[in-house]
């Protein structure tokens, strides 16, 4: 019957590797938690290559995030000691959020499938709160910044950036990787 069989040859070898520890392996149906999250995310309406791009996008926009602490950190003499640390503090732990919400997304749907709709729902709408803050504290270094042009071009067009990727770029690429309407 085409519904019991694996859904892949990579879903079997799985399966086989597990299965004498993780359940059903190849007597019957396959554990979901041993099918592989490309091919779930396919099968639930979405592809493959976008399931690589929503995995590229989370560990991308952690690793350009904490590479914009950079710049933040030194601006802060340039809006003021107090305001400069309390932003560089403020974005550090957007950021810390952030990353490790990514980070846990990514393990989630790669190991736990059947909770993974429900931890993308909530980590989903975390991680897009800690990515505003974020920006925010860019945008506000910027402006706090204004009479050093560079840095605070820079750090307006970065909290550009982190604001068009939470909420115009991440939400696509979710929707293509997992099938959501």
């Amino acid at each position: 019957s085409p519904s019991a069989r694996f859904p892949s040859a990579d879903a079997l070898a799985d399966a086989l590797e597990g299965g004498s520890r993780d359940g059903p392996g190849v007597r019957g149906e396959p554990s979901p938690r041993l099918v592989r999250p490309g091919v779930a995310g396919a099968a639930r309406g979405g592809s493959h290559s976008a399931f690589w791009w929503w995995q590229f996008h989370q560990v991308a926009a952690t690793l350009a995030y904490l590479l914009l602490l950079l710049p933040l950190w030194g601006a802060r003499d340039l809006s003021g000691p107090d305001r400069g640390m309390f932003l560089f503090l403020a974005g550090v732990v957007a950021v810390i959020v952030s990353g490790a919400l990514r980070l846990h997304l990514l393990f989630a749907v790669r190991h736990y499938q059947r909770q993974s709709p429900r931890e993308r729902l909530t980590a989903t709408w975390m991680a897009r709160i800690a990515d505003v803050v974020f920006a925010a504290v860019l945008f506000g270094a910027g402006l706090s910044a204004i009479r050093a042009e560079a840095p605070a071009v820079l750090l307006v067009a970065a909290a550009a950036a982190v604001a068009v990727t939470t909420l115009i770029i991440e939400p696509a690429t979710t929707r293509a990787a997992f099938g959501d309407d």
